[in-house]
């Protein structure tokens, strides 16, 4: 089956125009949500209104909670320069290797 551009454009208007419909049928985010004080950001784990809540979050995110354990992970990315009235630009590319290991500090209140 062969396609031409004119069908093709005509079904990926149909896509997005079903995309469309099913965004603004959704319910609207509330305002609280946006605003940062919403029940969400307090559970029976994590409270996370507070500095050591946070704290506690970023650990989790970034390290293995057993503290005998390491965690090694890699990341990779590409740094772009972006001017007014220019292309964006690939200046270089970078890739790393990291290793966490989380230290219980009892001495150090937030």
């Amino acid at each position: 089956m062969s396609m031409n551009r004119r069908d093709l454009l005509q079904r990926l208007g149909g896509i997005g125009a079903a995309g469309t419909a099913a965004l603004l049928a959704t319910p609207a985010r509330s305002a609280t949500a946006g605003a940062g004080n919403s029940a969400a950001l307090k559970g029976p784990y994590l409270d996370l209104t507070t500095g050591v809540g946070n704290k506690t979050a970023m650990a989790r995110m970034s390290g293995d909670l057993d503290t005998a354990k390491q965690k090694q992970s890699w990341f990779s990315g590409v740094v772009m320069a972006v001017r007014l009235d220019a292309d964006i630009e690939d200046l270089f590319g970078f890739e790393g290797l990291s290793s966490s290991r989380i230290q219980v500090q009892t001495t150090a209140p937030i």
